[in-house]
């Protein structure tokens, strides 16, 4: 199941989106679960309670918290860089206030359906990306974590270290091996020591990176040109 949220302070249209996302089912084969939130403030109450979307719908301008608000707080505050955020606006002039909430998408009101069902797809699409698993073995235990909340491997003599959004695991590994099991989920090498989830990366820069968790990376020389025309592909393709 799909858990959607809308976050719209203008209820007809939260209905008629809800409406255009539930006929997805069909289409998709998966059910959609769907929450409406009069307000941004109401959508915040419900994430402080630890209650976890695969997907929000965003209004931007709510007079309470508006949707730009409510972003950044869980993008930032609730470190939460897996969930879906769709934009949608009356107007289409916010793109450097998005920038630091990387959303996935924007929809212009009045809505068009068939815009709403591309987006769905694409999300649905990038939502099962990111359920995709992980598994490694740490002594005689098996861990499998979702590829979502993996932030970045590093190699160490022999052993890898995998640091996830929440926990950090050490296991006898190949750095090589695990890219090429990963790159399809945009993981590169920046260092021969590191390999990153480009889904984590919170600021690039021509010599470093900042993660999401606020962990500084090195790039490294070698790797400064082919990071710069992964970064460009990775736009391109979004």
């Amino acid at each position: 199941m799909i858990n959607v949220g809308i976050c719209d302070d203008d209820s007809i249209i939260s209905e008629q989106l809800k409406n255009m996302i539930y006929s997805m089912e069909e289409f998709l084969h998966e059910e959609f679960h769907v929450d409406i939130f009069i307000g941004g403030m109401k959508l915040y109450e419900e994430l402080k309670k630890g209650t976890e979307f695969h997907a929000i719908f965003l209004d931007i301008e709510m007079p309470d918290m508006d949707g730009i608000d409510v972003g950044q707080k869980i993008r930032e505050e609730f470190h939460d860089e897996i969930t879906q955020i769709i934009y949608i606006s009356s107007q289409s002039s916010y793109a450097m206030q998005l920038f630091k909430v990387r959303p996935m998408d924007f929809l212009i009101k009045p809505l068009d359906e068939l815009q709403v069902k591309a987006v769905v797809s694409k999300a649905y699409n990038l939502i099962k990306i990111g359920n995709q698993i992980f598994s490694f073995m740490v002594g005689r235990e098996t861990i499998r974590k979702p590829i979502s909340k993996i932030l970045y491997f590093q190699s160490r003599a022999r052993k890898i270290i995998i640091y996830t959004t929440d926990e950090t695991y050490e296991f006898y590994g190949n750095l090589s091996e695990i890219f090429e099991h990963l790159k399809a989920n945009k993981f590169f090498f920046i260092h021969k020591s590191y390999l990153v989830n480009y889904n984590h990366i919170a600021r690039l820069g021509y010599e470093a990176l900042v993660m999401t968790d606020g962990t500084q990376l090195e790039i490294s020389q070698s790797k400064r040109k082919e990071v710069r025309e992964l970064h460009a592909e990775f736009e391109r393709r979004a």
